[in-house]
């Protein structure tokens, strides 16, 4: 069982991740740290994905780049993960049986010279257009083990999602600041904003012309 301390940093690592998406790999770490020694963490996103997935922890990067080059395509797991519930943490077993994964392209060419056999996954999030999961894939572990595992994972899915969230929240604040700046170099006059402690924050191109001048308007070394 995971240690309060352990859990603890686990949490810590996604609400990192909230505040800063490049992070994501680290808290997925984490998560898969306890599990069989280190499985492999993947997380999907398809809305802001650069190839099929944006995420891995523990893959060596030729791997993430066969993955995302040709196996997405194949992942006998995703599609169905995709489909269950939102927010319920299951095993692969219960995607698909282990018996028919064993005839699969996906398991004998990918998963298997990875040492991978089985593995956990929780949709997070799903719309009409967009699905988000989060999975760790894991070599072969005992029932009592795997059973502890969908447990963490389970516990840590609330948070993951409110991370998530977090996410679109700051990305949508970046994107209306990015179109307020665009609108405000377009201008004729001079825009400056200041924040609380008197500094420039943003200036636009015609501001900083007159600035430049420093004919009874200027900026210090201190902005």
């Amino acid at each position: 069982m995971l240690s309060d301390k352990s859990y603890l940093a686990v949490v810590e690592g996604i609400y990192d991740a909230a505040v800063d998406p490049s992070r994501w790999a680290e808290a997925l770490g984490r998560l898969s740290a306890p599990m069989s020694g280190g499985g492999n963490g993947v997380m999907h996103d398809p809305m802001i994905a650069a190839g099929n997935c944006h995420v891995f922890a523990n893959w060596e990067p030729d791997s993430v780049a066969l993955y995302n080059a040709y196996y997405a395509s194949k992942n006998a797991w995703l599609n169905r993960i995709a489909s269950r519930p939102v927010g319920k943490a299951e095993p692969a077993e219960f995607f698909l049986p282990r018996s028919d994964l064993f005839k699969t392209e996906w398991y004998n060419d990918y998963l298997r010279p990875h040492g991978i056999v089985s593995g956990i996954g929780v949709t997070v999030m799903r719309d009409s257009s967009r699905f988000v999961s989060a999975s760790v894939l894991l070599p072969r572990s005992s029932d009592d083990a795997l059973a502890s595992y969908v447990a963490l994972l389970q516990r840590v899915t609330p948070h993951i999602e409110r991370a998530l969230k977090v996410n679109r929240q700051l990305s949508a604040v970046e994107f209306r600041w990015f179109a307020a700046e665009e609108c405000f170099q377009r201008l004729k006059i001079g825009v400056a904003v200041f924040g609380s402690d008197r500094k420039i924050v943003f200036s636009n191109a015609e501001a900083n012309r007159v600035f430049a001048q420093t004919d009874g308007l200027a900026v210090t070394r201190e902005g």
